[in-house]
């Protein structure tokens, strides 16, 4: 009898072991899922909120025409900076991050065709 209540108590212990790691590494799949997956979602996004960039026969705007397009627009306001992301491929709009003084961030896409997007 002791046998029979023994193996009762580890098979539950093993059961609830079983379904807690489980849920571990379900948890832990996910999450790296998307930190991998992270520039393919964030592209998706972009694409669903500002559409995707068809490439035409006109050539793209280079990144320093673009920066002086964004700074243009934003010359009232000198304390901005901020970093270009070049992460997107050829259908992508140029993305520019601005950031103030007190940390708040400005996100501003800029389609090669020179039409800016805020």
């Amino acid at each position: 009898m002791k046998s029979l209540k023994l193996r009762q108590i580890v098979f539950t212990l093993h059961c609830y072991l079983g379904f807690t790691v489980g849920l571990i590494l379900i948890i832990v799949g996910l999450t790296g899922s998307l930190w991998v997956f992270g520039p393919e979602i964030d592209q998706f996004l972009v694409r669903q909120q500002f559409g995707q960039v068809i490439p035409t026969q006109e050539a793209r705007v280079s990144i320093g025409s673009a920066f002086e397009t964004v700074k243009a627009a934003y010359a009232s306001q000198p304390e901005l900076t901020g970093w270009i992301d070049t992460s997107g491929n050829s259908h992508s709009p140029y993305r520019f991050v601005l950031s103030t003084k007190d940390s708040n961030e400005i996100e501003v896409s800029l389609k090669p065709s020179a039409v800016l997007i805020v």
